[in-house]
């Protein structure tokens, strides 16, 4: 059984500057873990969320072993990777948050590595004092219904403090997409329901702050790094 590894404390990001947001690129590892270096505490705080972990820090809860998962619903959630991967990670995340992107910088480094043995599954999980997440989630659901979500969700990484709807839309026509139809979907209710959907399975599973990880159901809190996760997906394909 996989233990929570992570220790975290409540964060609070930036709100959108008024910084060139024309560069569509990911962002560098060095970048994001500098936005979540302006964060940390002297705990080696891995996530988003209200309480440190760290048993040391006075805001540090009571520890919790996590649950192995037997199964996740994943219909209609934007997977990537391999079609018959052996192991499946299921990341729940969001876009203000600056150790969902450092989660996302590893787990581009773990894709490269494991090709088609590895397939990757989101789950939204916007957190209340995140002004811009569920607006950035509503972002990525309404291009993912133009087959982009996974570029929209590259460039909403990449530009953490420029989330507003007018970028939203300006990113939009960069990856070409129908506008209209866009903005019309950034105020759908079923988008918004869905991401609703999302926070409320990733509580059912344990899930608390961001990000998570599922390694084949096996509970992983935080911004792990890259050996702690090619460790457990390694024990997982020697299975």
């Amino acid at each position: 059984m996989w233990l929570a590894g992570a220790s975290a404390i409540g964060c609070a990001v930036e709100s959108p500057t008024g910084e060139d947001s024309s560069n569509l690129v990911a962002p560098p590892e060095s970048q994001t873990n500098a936005i979540a270096a302006e964060h940390d505490c002297g705990c080696a705080k891995l996530d988003c969320q209200g309480g440190c972990e760290n048993k040391e820090c006075p805001d540090s809860p009571s520890p919790e072993e996590v649950r192995e998962i037997e199964s996740i619903p994943i219909e209609g959630s934007p997977v990537k990777g391999g079609e018959n991967a052996k192991v499946t990670i299921v990341l729940s995340s969001e876009f203000e948050c600056p150790y969902s992107a450092r989660i996302n910088s590893t787990i581009r480094k773990v894709m490269d590595e494991y090709g088609d043995d590895v397939a990757l599954v989101y789950k939204h999980s916007p957190l209340p004092f995140h002004k811009n997440a569920i607006g950035a989630g509503l972002a990525a659901e309404a291009a993912h219904r133009q087959g982009k979500f996974w570029e929209m969700y590259e460039i909403l990484f990449a530009n953490q403090r420029q989330l507003s709807r007018e970028n939203y839309l300006a990113w939009a026509e960069k990856l070409g997409l129908d506008v209209d139809a866009f903005g019309a979907d950034l105020d759908s209710p079923e988008l918004r329901r869905k991401i609703e959907q999302d926070q409320e399975l990733v509580k059912s599973l344990g899930g608390r702050g961001v990000p998570n990880l599922w390694i084949n159901g096996r509970h992983m809190v935080g911004a792990q790094p890259f050996e702690v996760i090619k460790r457990a997906i390694d024990e997982q394909l020697r299975e």
